[in-house]
C-alpha cells in the first residue's frame, strides 16, 4: 500500500516520518533532508529596495537529525536505513565518510553514494557502499538503479538476519 503524505518543513517531515514508522518493521530514507534551514521565514519578498545594504544575509540553523531520532528511538526489531549523497573531500574516501556517518546516525545500514559535478542523481546508473552501524562495509554495489536497488534490499536483509542472531543493537 502507497501514501503519500506532503511536508513542507522538515518539522512536517519528521512528524509525518516519525508517526508512519510506528508501523514499520523497516524505515529507509535520506540521512539529512537538509542540514539547515533558515532562522527565520520572511512573511514578504526580499527584495533589493526591501535591503538595509548591499547584499544580504541569511541566518541559518540546524535542522533536526531526522534519521538519527528514528535510529535512537527505534524499538527491537525494525531496521533503519539511511541513504547518503556525500562528497569526500580531498585525502578521504566515500567509504571513510560513510562509516562517521553510520556510526554518528545510529542506523543499522547506510548506503553511500558519491555525488558532484560529473556524478550523481541525473544518471541511469548509481553505484553505493553499504555500511551498517557498527562501520562495517557490507558490500558495495554499481549498476541500474534498479540492480543497485536490488542490492541495498539484499544488504537490508542481511542486517536484520544478523540482527535477530544478535538482538543487542549495535
Amino acid at each position: 500500500r502507497l501514501r503519500v503524505q506532503r511536508a513542507g518543513t522538515a518539522q512536517e517531515l519528521q512528524d509525518a516520518v516519525t508517526a508512519a514508522a510506528d508501523s514499520a518493521d523497516v524505515v529507509v530514507m535520506a540521512a539529512a533532508v537538509a542540514d539547515y534551514r533558515v532562522a527565520e521565514v520572511s512573511p514578504a519578498k526580499l527584495t533589493k529596495e526591501s535591503a538595509e545594504g548591499p547584499g544580504l544575509t541569511l541566518e541559518l540553523v540546524e535542522n533536526a537529525d531526522i534519521v538519527a531520532g528514528l535510529a535512537r528511538d527505534a524499538p527491537a526489531g525494525r531496521t533503519v536505513v539511511a541513504f547518503a549523497a556525500e562528497t569526500p573531500q580531498e585525502g578521504e574516501t566515500l567509504v571513510e565518510r560513510a562509516r562517521r556517518k553510520a556510526l554518528r546516525k545510529g542506523v543499522d545500514l547506510l548506503a553511500a553514494n558519491e555525488v558532484g559535478w560529473d556524478k550523481g542523481f541525473e544518471g541511469a546508473e548509481n553505484a553505493l557502499v553499504f555500511v551498517d552501524g557498527r562501520g562495517v562495509v557490507r558490500g558495495e554495489s554499481a549498476g541500474t538503479k534498479r540492480e543497485v536497488a536490488e542490492a541495498l534490499w539484499d544488504a537490508v536483509i542481511a542486517v536484520r538476519r544478523d540482527t535477530r542472531a544478535t538482538p543487542e543493537k549495535a
